[in-house]
């Protein structure tokens, strides 16, 4: 996973979107998935749920990718592995991205309890589980290189 962090003004935000485009022209092929994200285009939240078939309470990751207008991408992150990606649409009139995940994953599990991370939280959460990171500052822009173990 590769987290474009920086500034949002006009200048740098087209050179994180280029360099996004660019990682993956550059890494497409690889066996292992890449994301790469744009830290204000994503949220992240933590749910809690019952596993149905042991009945045990687990919790897993969610970060969703706001893709265009009225439509997201969701992946489930377990142990810093993506399990489930899917596409979702965003149906409140409110724009109210954490109303329409909540609706959809109370369709699959027996929630318990979501909470969304703040933006802090966003970037320690997802920098923090079983991984290695490589943080390198340019210009303007933070580039957050996230290395999965497995």
């Amino acid at each position: 996973m590769i987290l474009l962090l920086g500034s949002y003004d006009p200048k740098t935000e087209q050179v994180l979107y280029n360099l996004r485009e660019q990682i993956a022209k550059d890494f497409m092929g690889l066996n292992d998935v890449l994301l790469v994200l744009l830290l204000n285009e994503i949220e992240v939240y933590v749910v809690d749920y019952i596993d149905s078939s042991t009945n045990e309470r687990k919790k897993f990751t969610i970060v969703v990718e706001i893709c265009e207008i009225k439509k997201a991408t969701m992946y489930r992150l377990e142990e810093s592995l993506i399990t489930d990606v899917r596409d979702i649409p965003l149906l409140s009139e409110d724009d109210n991205i954490d109303q329409d995940v909540v609706n959809h994953l109370k369709m699959e599990y027996e929630i318990k309890d979501i909470v969304k991370l703040e933006i802090m939280e966003k970037l320690f959460h997802t920098t923090n589980s079983r991984s290695d990171c490589l943080i390198c500052l340019y210009s303007n822009f933070l580039l957050l290189i996230k290395f999965v173990v497995r």
